[in-house]
């Protein structure tokens, strides 16, 4: 049973993140939106997820990767924030620049943690097939 809801919580996942990268490459090429507005809604809905996604992984599968995860997305938002905040007021240095950026390394960090999921899968029915 833990098997299949982590199964089902990383084809989740893996769905969440394709309809985000083709609602942003569809935002930002044709209908030119503001990246700033994209990039903290959809960082809002991303985040909502793999959180909730994180917290049953916590609970299935005990992992250092879940840890290193958690790490990495809290030094994540709170770069992400700060970048934010402090450049936000500097006129000389541009805003969507540095989102874009940050999105790219948001993007990244949602694909270690899809990769990461693939692997608690393979070795839990490595180990099933074992026993």
């Amino acid at each position: 049973m833990k098997l299949k809801i982590l199964k089902i919580e990383v084809i989740t996942q893996f769905v969440l993140t394709i309809s985000v990268l083709l609602f942003v490459l569809f935002s930002v090429l044709f209908i030119q939106q503001k990246i700033e507005l994209i990039y903290w809604g959809l960082l809002f809905l991303i985040g909502v997820f793999n959180l909730i996604g994180l917290v049953l992984r916590l609970f299935l599968v005990r992992s250092n990767l879940n840890f290193i995860y958690l790490f990495v997305v809290l030094t994540f938002f709170i770069l992400s924030f700060l970048f934010y905040f402090f450049f936000h007021y500097d006129f000389e240095i541009d805003v969507d620049r540095i989102l874009i950026y940050l999105f790219l390394f948001g993007f990244l960090f949602n694909t270690y943690y899809l990769f990461y999921g693939y692997l608690l899968i393979k070795n839990w029915q490595a180990k099933t097939v074992e026993n």
